[in-house]
């Protein structure tokens, strides 16, 4: 079935649940990189450190905490969006709606 000319599939499940989660994961990864302090990677750039290591090295690192928060957050607001999974899959199962269903 389809609306809008969207067939009904696992990507509207996933396209919906991205839509769900974002407002949630930025929430939890705005206050670490505000914290940041910008100077560290001012200090980098000035001893020759390229943008690419300096983000793998200091400020990956420093926001890694906020990125597992935010991991965490989301799959635990997506896993309870039964009714959503459900309306958008069609006919392909997902994990919630074959739980709810058994």
């Amino acid at each position: 079935m389809t609306k809008l000319g969207v067939p009904l599939s696992l990507y509207t499940v996933m396209v919906g649940h991205m839509i769900v989660v974002l407002p949630f994961t930025i929430a939890a990864l705005i206050p670490r990189f505000e914290g940041f302090e910008k100077s560290i990677e001012e200090a980098l750039a000035d001893l020759g450190e390229n943008a690419w290591w300096t983000f793998w090295r200091i400020i990956f690192p420093m926001v890694f905490p906020g990125v597992v928060a935010s991991l965490l957050l989301a799959f635990t607001v997506s896993f309870d969006e039964f009714i959503m999974a459900f309306f958008l899959s069609g006919t392909d199962p997902t994990l919630p709606t074959y739980i709810q269903m058994t």
